[in-house]
């Protein structure tokens, strides 16, 4: 207030108006202040400001957190803090704007103009105060209304002389800040410094000047607002300022009806002001000069302290901060060991089990296919072109406590997203014109060994109530007893699901009947046991395998693995002779029953592998170092990752004959007229020299076999919805694009006509049991010594349509 008084008052109208701007924009600048000085108005500013902001930002994280994840809930929580630091800084340099004269547009005083009349801006209220401030300083010193006599004050601050409206203007504006600064508010309770003001301000005056103990009074029962300040005049009686008590007069004074308006509006004003300032406001102490000995001989007992409340604790703000802060970044730091991603969860083996549409990898390996995943699905979603959604389900990650050579299994996986993307690809390249449905593609991780199989069918299920565009799923590569539940939850919702690399005859079969939305690919455990048995019989005298007669069949007997068990039951109830069963629960029970089995005179002619690649690096590395010398290994096709990424070391190895059963085989085609080739095998390197994976170590690229499988499983969901698209647009006699019914496409493949696949002849519900696919091809294959390059020994089934199948088949 004082420098607003000290501002020059131009004639230039522009001229002063820029004066004031430049004085508002800091009230105390202090050019001269100190680090010690701006560090105390930091933490006088910090308690009010920091725990607002940091609540903000504590909600927003939390719900940031929730919705989007550890990533988005941080980046909230960090932008709080820094919002509420630059405030802080802000406040603590005393920059100054508009808000901080509120105040004075609101207060009666200096406007020198009637209340109906007044406009309530700062320009204007300053200008009022620079023209009371040059009445005053005229020569004239009477009120400009009545030529300069003194003025007898008439109840009204708009009739007070310009002297008294600027003296009553400080005094307010002195015991406005003695207001706000005792100021108890429960919505201002982080004000620690008013609650910790436990006692009244006092103001003594000494001698018999009382003007100053007047205006205090009359600006008091004028705003009729309370203030902390207690005021002490010492004076003779006959000069001391007399407060009325209201309490003694008299309400009841008769009025005419006309007045009776006015005087209602009086009565409700002093009863406003009575309960705000009090009706009785003096306590009269009368000293005689007598009394000077009491005071010279009695002292007066200390008055006891008040207690300090609670909220006046100097470590409660810095509490309620360090609260503040610890509850979201707690949240984040759970959220981040807890959840991998938004949808993402983390296991108690430190896998990450969910759904992603490619910005999030579940494994180092598969970087860089899962990101073309997430490029190819932006692309989809910026195009506006029509499209569906597929899920595809698979055992992308490994446990942390996983031994290092687990990692490198994961080619079956990496190379079913490889070929899942070829098809993605190839369906934007081929609708440009927009008349086919585009496939987006979402990636969920059911774990290593599909232990989570049934918690990501719950979040399938989840995630299909909310996106109606899912039209099926593809994946269930390994024949496990979670695989087989999930497929079980998944089918009560009749969502299409086909089948790339499972082979258990009954996977998907519940009591008698087989769910009527699952369609598997590859072939069952029977035919490939019948050809295992045919080709073990028969021998390959040309690749130094002879005739089996006393087989030995090694068995996974994991309770949870479907596939071992009865793969090796198969083998055994169809080769009829001799044959010795060594059945297993993991590597470390091999050497034991390998050592057992080569110590004998008579060793088996043949062994017959039916386990999972988790033990097959195991079995073969026990077995050369065994007295088997020479030993032929017949595998059925679940080696086919391991042999994938290890067959140069494979093909080095002279102590065994490798033949395994590799469900598709990029040397298959070899030998087929090119007028029945795919594109497949040359779109699949261009990915590999795109994703710059062509000239990694083997064990770093996908597999090829498991990429055509599950190139024709994507490709035979899309073929049936775009049927359904067609029959569903017929049907509604519409050109434009509605959400498919997942029942159409359901029967569409079900009547889906077969077709030459990357894998082979493509025929969903063909075989026999109208449950199986038809005439699927069965390979047996080998490795090449020293190049390690896959060559096929055998084949059963059609790789195209119109292929003779063997005489031998």
């Amino acid at each position: 207030m004082l420098w607003l008084l000290d501002v020059s008052n131009p004639e230039d109208e522009n001229a002063y108006k820029h004066e004031v701007r430049e004085r508002k924009r800091q009230l105390s600048p202090n050019p001269g202040e100190g680090w010690s000085d701006f560090w105390g108005n930091v933490r006088a500013y910090a308690e009010s400001i920091l725990p607002p902001w940091l609540t903000l930002a504590a909600a927003v994280g939390l719900a940031t957190g929730t919705e989007l994840g550890t990533g988005a809930a941080l980046l909230a929580v960090v932008s709080g803090v820094a919002a509420g630091a630059l405030h802080l800084l802000w406040r603590s340099r005393a920059w100054a704007g508009q808000w901080v004269y509120r105040w004075f547009r609101r207060q009666p005083y200096g406007w020198g103009q009637p209340a109906e009349t007044r406009r309530r801006g700062f320009m204007e209220f300053a200008r009022s105060v620079m023209e009371l401030r040059s009445l005053a300083e005229s020569p004239s010193d009477g009120h400009p209304d009545d030529g300069g006599g003194s003025t007898e004050r008439t109840g009204s601050q708009d009739s007070a002389s310009p002297e008294e409206a600027i003296e009553c203007l400080l005094v307010n504006a002195f015991l406005e800040d003695l207001r706000q600064g005792y100021e108890r508010r429960i919505w201002k309770l982080w004000r620690r410094v008013t609650w910790a003001r436990l006692t009244y301000p006092v103001l003594l005056t000494d001698g018999g000047d009382s003007r100053l103990v007047r205006l205090i009074e009359r600006v008091r029962e004028e705003c009729g607002i309370s203030d902390p300040l207690v005021v002490v005049a010492m004076a003779r009686d006959d000069v001391l300022p007399r407060v009325p008590d209201r309490s003694r007069s008299s309400s009841a004074a008769p009025v005419r009806p006309e007045r009776f308006g006015e005087a209602w509006d009086y009565s409700r004003r002093g009863f406003n002001r009575d309960r705000a300032i009090g009706s009785q406001r003096t306590l009269l102490v009368e000293i005689e000069n007598e009394d000077g000995h009491f005071f010279e001989n009695y002292l007066l007992p200390p008055p006891s302290p008040r207690r300090r409340p609670l909220l006046a604790s100097k470590a409660i703000p810095a509490i309620l901060i360090v609260a503040l802060l610890i509850v979201p970044l707690g949240f984040i730091a759970v959220s981040a060991i807890r959840n991998c991603a938004p949808d993402i969860k983390r296991m108690k083996n430190g896998e990450c089990i969910g759904i992603t549409d490619g910005d999030y990898s579940f494994h180092d390996r598969l970087d860089t296919v899962t990101n073309e995943i997430n490029e190819n699905n932006a692309e989809i979603d910026e195009s506006g072109q029509r499209s569906v959604t597929i899920l595809y389900v698979g055992a992308l990650s490994v446990p942390d406590s996983a031994a290092a050579g687990a990692h490198d299994l994961l080619a079956d996986i990496h190379g079913e997203l490889a070929g899942i993307t070829l098809t993605q690809k190839r369906l934007i390249e081929d609708s440009k014109d927009g008349t086919r449905l585009l496939m987006r593609l979402l990636v969920v991780n059911a774990g290593a060994e599909h232990r989570f199989a049934k918690e990501a069918a719950a979040a399938i299920l989840d995630r299909v109530q909310v996106d109606p565009s899912i039209v099926g799923v593809v994946g269930f590569n390994e024949s496990r007893q979670e695989v087989h539940e999930s497929i079980g939850i998944l089918s009560q919702r009749a969502l299409p699901m086909i089948g790339t690399a499972a082979t258990y005859d009954d996977l998907g079969k519940f009591g008698d009947d087989y769910a009527p939305s699952f369609f598997p690919l590859a072939p069952p455990n029977s035919e490939l046991a019948k050809r295992a048995v045919g080709w073990a019989r028969q021998g390959f005298p040309e690749h130094g395998v002879r005739a089996a007669t006393s087989p030995t069949v090694f068995a996974d007997s994991t309770v949870s693995d479907l596939y071992g068990k009865h793969l090796g039951e198969q083998f055994v109830k169809l080769f009829g002779g001799p044959v010795r069963q060594v059945r297993y629960s993991g590597a470390a029970s091999l050497e034991p029953e390998i050592s057992r089995i080569c110590v004998e005179a008579t060793g088996p002619d043949l062994i017959f592998y039916a386990g999972r690649s988790s033990q097959f690096g195991t079995f073969v590395d026990l077995l050369s170092k065994s007295q088997c010398h020479g030993a032929t290994i017949l595998a059925g096709d679940a080696v086919t990752e391991y042999v994938d990424d290890n067959a140069v070391h494979l093909a080095q190895n002279k102590r065994i004959r490798l033949l395994y059963m590799p469900l598709a085989s990029p040397a298959s085609w070899e030998t087929v007229p090119e007028m029945h080739h795919t594109d497949f095998g040359g779109r699949f390197e261009q990915l590999l020299q795109r994703l710059g994976l062509a000239g990694l170590d083997i064990n770093r690229q996908p597999s090829a076999t498991y990429a055509a499988l599950a190139a024709d499983a994507t490709e035979a969901l899309m073929r049936a919805a775009q049927a359904a698209d067609r029959m569903q647009n017929v049907a509604t006699q519409s050109s434009s694009f509605n959400d498919l019914d997942r029942g159409a496409v359901l029967f569409a493949l079900e009547r889906l006509p077969g077709f030459d696949g990357a894998s082979g002849y493509v025929k969903l519900h063909g075989g026999a049991d109208s449950h199986h696919a038809l005439d699927r091809p069965i390979l047996l294959a080998t490795v090449e010594a020293g190049s390690g390059k896959q060559k096929i020994v055998a084949q059963c089934g059609r790789l195209y349509e119109r292929q003779v199948v063997g005489a031998g088949c």
